[in-house]
């Protein structure tokens, strides 16, 4: 085996590669779950943890954690193995094969010797100037100097270790001895013997067999002893996992011991103490502390009387269903749920939550961490309805259990149920019990109304599939419900997707293919809606939407993209898309990112019909993209995947609009009898700015404020404004000026209004 590619990375994060083969330098930054412990190092007073995200520090004497999971440091943040060498640098094996060296100064080289032959490094051990490798393809000696692999065995007895994999690793009286599935087997290193000798001839390994695996080893006054569980020795007392007393914990909200096993710890054969979630590894420290740590819920320590929890802050689910760039630059995540027990189905774990990041802090909503925030499923494991209102309130639909809102401003949280009751849309459950409601999708439209798809079909109490929810309005009725099930022409039994041109059309694409376009007179509550187009074209589920200029809504399915214009009401799918397309975002009018299923990112130019593929090579976490969205004040592309969290940088960003002079009124002219022409959308507004329209004879006509609600920022870029006018039917056609305020010099531009 040879090294492809090594690089060495100082503290500061000044990057030397020395290849670009391997791992090219990428734009990407990762982030994956941090709950799963795989191996712990104490070292003095600073425990090192290899969790599933990255590298956690904690510093006892300091009383301080950090974690650490750049990207450049960590091409693979899921770390599984940790050993210290006799200078002090800390050796760290990852999941996909990564070999990491950071030094007692904190700089990082990475190897990529076992990466290129798939060897999923499980223990590591540094012995005299050699660091020894066990995987799940063998075991190696790896040379630091030299950077390369110079002996490996890829063989043990076929018939006791089908795989070959090497769990745990330890030398003992000069020999080395490796734990495998179904054996432990030593060889003879001393001397020279180490890179003399040819570890691929069987002879010279002596094996035991076992009838279980063998994950650790132990030591006790010189003997050594294979150990089928995380096992340690605290002075003569053996500390090990006893997995025939697990017990379940109870369900209770204050707890984050739910839904997993409590593993039991035995000191000898008497009980010593128990930890929620399954036991990965156990080491002590010189003071004869027990650290442990588990597969959900981080690490904690035993010192013979009490038992500490150790978290880091961080991601805490890997499948990331939804994500969403809200304009205040924090982001949102939606899991997807687990199944737990028959009678917990789909109901998310402590560690499945609404999530949100800020770039600093992150966050975890869920029923164990927010009084009265209720369940999140009961009604598959998909999340999918996210939205931000112009208050900068979320939205957010569950599988099973409703809407969610959350009041940015007050930091409080409200439950609505709009599953079927014909009853005021509060923030109650229904008194009839009947809690059930799936919403796949939410959004606003231009006039400010709440638009929430609703599940629906026989079985179902349901009086329609969409519900229309006027936010401003506390009086009754303030919704509406649209298509019951008996309206078959119209009504959609699983809307996933709504979308909201920028013409004001609502767009609904349904998991059965089917695309409705809706449009109202700004009073759908009582003057209903009219249904502009109705088509099964596209033939496989609408994943997601975005909408561009020209009323262009660009369409991600299950049978790659389409395009539908509102002004035409004509629809066409791209042929240079030949793939399963699941999310879709609009960078500019002509560039297009999508998420596939398999493939990764493509970054598909519309002008040019040309597509590029961006994905795990590049450093994308996963090339399974599950949603993607876009910051575009700070040109920033999320991507959620099955594997964790990427960001993406655009390498450009939104700027603030100075003033009005760039203002512009869209359509122009407008026409009060063009049914398409429903509103007048005044765009590149100064953020905060007023738009006044007056007659030819110099009188105000109108006045729009961002106090109305017909004001909000930009899609296109948060720091501008965009107004909306719905101007009164009884208007006179004829030539009105517009004016930004403020705005020096005053500038007025043209609004011509027609029949």
């Amino acid at each position: 085996m040879h090294c492809f590619f090594s690089r060495t990375i100082p503290y500061c994060a000044c990057v030397l590669l020395l290849s670009l083969k391997a791992f090219p330098l990428s734009n990407f930054t990762n982030y994956q779950s941090v709950i799963r412990i795989n191996d712990i190092l104490v070292s003095g007073n600073k425990v090192w943890a290899a969790s599933s995200g990255g590298l956690l520090l904690i510093d006892l004497e300091n009383r301080t954690q950090s974690l650490f999971s750049d990207n450049y440091s960590f091409p693979d943040q899921n770390l599984t193995a940790l050993s210290m060498d006799s200078k002090g640098n800390l050796w760290i094996g990852s999941n996909s094969g990564y070999l990491y060296q950071r030094t007692p100064g904190g700089r990082y080289t990475v190897f990529d010797s076992y990466y290129g032959s798939q060897w999923g490094i499980q223990d590591v051990f540094a012995y005299k100037n050699y660091i020894i490798v066990g995987s799940s393809k063998g075991c190696g000696v790896f040379d630091p100097i030299r950077g390369i692999s110079v002996r490996n065995s890829t063989a043990f007895d076929t018939s006791a270790n089908p795989y070959n994999s090497v769990n745990a690793i330890t030398v003992h009286k000069d020999s080395l001895y490796v734990g495998c599935n179904g054996s432990y087997d030593a060889f003879d290193i001393s001397g020279t013997k180490i890179f003399t000798s040819n570890l691929l001839d069987m002879a010279l390994w002596n094996a035991v067999y076992t009838a279980s695996p063998i994950v650790s080893f132990t030591d006790s006054s010189g003997t050594l002893a294979p150990q089928n569980s995380p096992s340690v020795f605290v002075g003569k007392t053996l500390f090990h996992c006893d997995s025939n007393v697990d017990s379940v914990s109870s369900l209770t909200a204050d707890s984050l011991a739910v839904f997993v096993p409590a593993t039991s710890v035995l000191a000898g054969a008497a009980p010593a103490f128990k930890v929620p979630g399954i036991i990965t590894t156990m080491t002590a420290d010189e003071k004869n502390n027990v650290w442990v740590g588990t597969d959900q819920n981080f690490l904690y320590c035993w010192n013979g009387t009490t038992l500490s929890h150790y978290t880091v802050e961080g991601l805490t689910f890997n499948f990331v269903a939804r994500v969403y760039a809200a304009k205040n630059g924090t982001v949102w995540m939606l899991p997807q749920a687990s199944t737990t027990t028959s009678s917990e189905l789909w109901k998310p774990l402590w560690w499945e939550g609404i999530t949100s990041f800020n770039g600093i802090r992150w966050r975890l909503y869920s029923r164990f961490s927010v009084a009265g925030l209720g369940e999140f499923g009961g009604g598959g494991p998909d999340f999918r309805g996210i939205c931000e209102d112009r208050s900068g309130n979320m939205w957010f639909g569950t599988s099973g259990a409703n809407v969610k809102m959350y009041n940015s401003a007050k930091n409080t949280w409200s439950r609505f149920y709009f599953a079927g009751y014909d009853m005021d849309l509060v923030t109650q459950y229904p008194p009839e019990g009947a809690h059930w409601g799936k919403h796949n999708a939410i959004a606003q439209d231009s006039s400010g109304y709440l638009w929430v798809a609703n599940f629906s079909n026989e079985n179902l109490i349901t009086n329609g599939c969409l519900v229309c929810y006027d936010l401003t309005n506390t009086n009754s009725p303030n919704y509406r419900r649209f298509f019951p099930n008996e309206d078959k022409q119209n009504s959609i039994w699983n809307i996933y997707s709504l979308c909201v041109d920028t013409r004001g059309k609502i767009i609904v694409g349904g998991y059965n293919g089917r695309l409705l376009v809706l449009s109202h007179d700004g009073h759908p509550l009582q003057d209903g809606v009219t249904v502009d187009f109705n088509n099964s074209d596209v033939g496989a589920v609408v994943w997601e939407m975005c909408a561009t200029s020209g009323g262009n809504t660009w369409i991600s399915a299950g049978s790659g993209v389409y395009k539908y214009n509102s002004v035409t009401n004509s629809i066409s799918r791209i042929s240079t898309i030949q793939t399963a397309v699941t999310s879709i975002a609009a960078e500019t009018d002509s560039i297009l990112w999508l998420g596939t299923s398999g493939s990764g990112l493509l970054r598909y130019d519309t002008g040019k019909d040309s597509v590029k593929t961006i994905d795990m090579v590049n450093g994308l976490v996963s090339n399974t993209v599950n949603d993607i969205t876009i910051d575009k004040s700070k040109g920033i592309l999320w991507v959620a995947t099955s594997g964790g969290l990427s960001r993406y940088n655009l390498g450009h960003s939104s700027t603030p609009v100075a003033g009005n002079a760039s203002i512009i009124a869209y359509p122009n002219p407008f026409s009060m009898s063009n049914p398409n022409h429903r509103e007048i959308v005044f765009k590149h507004c100064f953020a905060g700015a007023k738009v006044f329209i007056y007659a030819m004879n110099g009188s105000l006509v109108k006045q729009l404020s961002p106090g109305n609600d017909n004001a909000f920022s930009s899609d296109e870029n948060p720091f501008e404004t965009t107004l909306h006018w719905i101007p009164s039917k009884k208007m006179s056609p004829g030539t009105y000026y517009f004016v930004g305020q403020p705005q020096k010099p005053v500038k007025t531009k043209k609004l011509l209004i027609i029949p």
